[in-house]
């Protein structure tokens, strides 16, 4: 981290906000979390405006910042894919159980599956 105080001070700040967010994210929503993850991508991009820090390597703010994007474009596909699984899931069950309840009126009570 080099030899300032106040840059250590401040990146560690930082990094609890997003280790927060994180936190919050993961016991309420995910979607905090991709939040948090490309927010922290986005900062990386700007990192050098921010924070002169002598002991960041050069080329680490641009590193993270691609890491970041990536894998916060990764959860985000993820849950929309898990989603929309979860949604055709309960559809399918919804629909199965009206389908087994018309059935089970219209011929008496006869359960079928």
């Amino acid at each position: 981290m080099g030899s300032s105080v106040q840059a250590l001070t401040i990146e560690s700040l930082l990094a609890g906000l997003f280790l927060v967010v994180a936190v919050v994210g993961f016991k309420k929503n995910l979607w905090l979390v991709v939040a948090a993850i490309a927010g922290h991508g986005v900062f990386d991009f700007f990192h050098h405006a921010f924070i002169e820090n002598p002991g960041v390597p050069v080329w680490w703010p641009g590193f993270c910042m691609a890491f970041d994007i990536l894998a916060s474009g990764f959860l985000a596909v993820l849950l929309v894919r898990f989603s929309t699984c979860i949604r055709s899931a309960f559809y399918v069950g919804l629909f199965g159980q009206l389908t087994r309840s018309v059935l089970s009126v219209r011929y008496g009570g006869i359960a079928t599956t």
